[in-house]
């Protein structure tokens, strides 16, 4: 199967690749195997990390210069993250010489598991140029992988489609039309043309599968899966397409709620979330188990389709976890993918944050509150679950952060056709703009809707959150990942010098202040 308009092989016998831009401030060793990386343009609005060497990794010493007083530059330092074996006999902090050497590399489940997590977080970040026949039999195999996140494959595999020839990838292409949602605009295109007329059964249906993946932000919705099961070529299409969704409406309806809170917010976010569930997620890097077991109560507030709750639950086995969602369609995503993923230690519920009336001892709730009309009443209303001694992760937009956005959303036009607008804006992108959006947000149709066309959203600077932490009577416990730093003041300071700092979001911890 060849791609229209796409080149031959390059003749090359040694895979290159270039690397997406890293965070200067990243202590993460950079890495890239059997590959010459070669400097990528440079995205402003999502960075990665750098890649180097693969198979031999060594410690980046990049770093960014900063225009700013030592408090803030304090401020910006934060702890290097440490690999820990969890097994009890010895401690390793191993990185994988290769994939097909993890295993002799390290001595248990948890340290290979980890090792290979680390690995394809670090392929994230790549585009290859060419790759040797090995190099995409070894991605080929991760798609084998459970405990990964095969969206992290995106771009790497992306970027092979691209450059090499049908014979060389087919099976690979098939393997990440049906595992990842794809973030090429070039590969889309190709896409596109393909399924206008299909070399063969097999391609048409991961193509369908892909189109309805990134929830139909191209291609056409099959209507039925009649006369398609008795057929094993279209097993995959039929499970995905018909039966999962069959599957999540049957368990969604169990916990419909009809007193369900329906301001006229509240109902235009709770439409837009049950024709669009959000995030769309297949699969994550399974966190290693917790050794601190002592059983607490935890609440996920705004818990979508339930990627954050179901990681926090294998993370925490002994908790007892609520996850909480407006969206009936959301909340059925979720209760499928924790049963799939053996998670038991969730309760969903169809509920609004502010109608909770028990105690947690944690409570998340990221990109939520800033949908409400008063976020404030709803941080309020969390705070009165919020155990005296518990601790919240809270996570709002910013308002700097977001401004990029602006331009995108008025070269999409009107919103009333997402999918339209989509088209519109992409199609208006130069190459160095396009860079800047291959990523999941531009390329799922619900992920765009919620980027640049939300029913409601409010956002918010460092001084406008002291504000409403103060008025909901808490405490700002510092920013996660980024310093403990605790003025809201200083940050405000370092925001105005780096806009971009908060890729768009607030992650930070607050305590009661009862």
């Amino acid at each position: 199967m060849h791609f229209p308009g796409s080149p031959g092989p390059t003749g090359s016998t040694s895979p290159s690749c270039r690397t997406r831009p890293t965070n200067a401030s990243s202590s993460r060793p950079s890495t890239a195997s059997t590959i010459v990386a070669t400097p990528r343009r440079t995205s402003s609005r999502s960075p990665r990390a750098t890649a180097s060497s693969i198979l031999s990794p060594t410690p980046t010493t990049a770093s960014a210069t900063r225009r700013c007083s030592p408090r803030i530059s304090n401020a910006l330092a934060a702890s290097p993250r440490a690999s820990r074996c969890a097994s009890p006999f010895r401690t390793c902090v191993s990185t994988p010489s290769s994939i097909s050497r993890m295993r002799s590399s390290t001595t248990c489940e948890t340290c290979v598991m980890s090792s290979r997590q680390e690995f394809v977080r670090r392929l994230a970040s790549l585009e290859f140029t060419s790759a040797t026949p090995e190099v995409r039999r070894q991605l080929l195999t991760l798609f084998a992988d459970d405990s990964i996140d095969l969206q992290d494959l995106a771009r790497p595999v992306a970027s092979i489609l691209l450059h090499a020839d049908d014979d060389d990838v087919d099976e690979l292409l098939h393997a990440y039309l049906r595992n990842c949602i794809n973030i090429s605009y070039a590969l889309e295109q190709r896409l596109i043309a393909l399924q206008q007329n299909p070399p063969s059964k097999r391609l048409a249906v991961s193509l369908a599968i892909q189109s309805f993946l990134n929830g139909y932000a191209w291609g056409e919705p099959l209507t039925s899966g009649d006369g398609l099961r008795d057929d094993p070529e279209y097993a995959d299409l039929v499970r995905i397409v018909f039966d999962e969704p069959r599957e999540e409406r049957r368990l969604a309806a169990t916990i419909a709620n009809p007193r369900i809170a329906n301001d006229p917010v509240t109902a235009a976010v709770r439409a837009q979330y049950e024709r669009h569930p959000y995030p769309r997620w297949l699969s994550m890097h399974r966190p290693e188990p917790s050794p601190d077991a002592t059983p607490r109560r935890a609440l996920v507030a705004g818990c979508g389709t339930g990627r954050s709750a179901i990681r926090l639950a294998l993370h925490h086995p002994t908790w007892s976890i609520d996850a909480i969602d407006i969206s009936l369609p959301s909340l059925g995503y979720a209760m499928r993918k924790a049963n799939e993923m053996g998670v038991h230690n969730i309760r969903f519920l169809h509920a609004d944050l502010r109608d909770v009336s028990e105690t947690y001892d944690r409570i998340e709730s990221v990109g939520v509150l800033h949908h409400l009309a008063n976020p404030t009443e709803g941080l309020r209303a969390l705070r009165e679950q919020l155990a005296h001694d518990g601790e919240m992760v809270i996570g709002v937009y910013s308002k700097r952060a977001r401004a990029s956005l602006a331009r995108l959303r008025e070269l999409g036009g009107p919103g009333d056709d997402i999918r339209r607008a989509r088209e519109r804006m992409l199609s208006a992108l130069d190459e160095r703009e396009l860079a800047e959006v291959e990523d999941l947000d531009f390329f799922e149709l619900g992920h765009f809707r919620d980027t640049l066309y939300h029913a409601h959203e409010i956002e918010f600077t460092p001084l406008d959150l002291d504000a409403m932490i103060r008025d909901a009577g808490l405490r700002f416990a510092g920013f996660v990942g980024l310093g403990d730093e605790l003025d809201l003041r200083v940050w405000d300071k370092i925001e105005q010098q780096q806009p971009g700092l908060f890729r768009h979001l607030f992650v930070m911890r607050l305590t009661s202040a009862r």
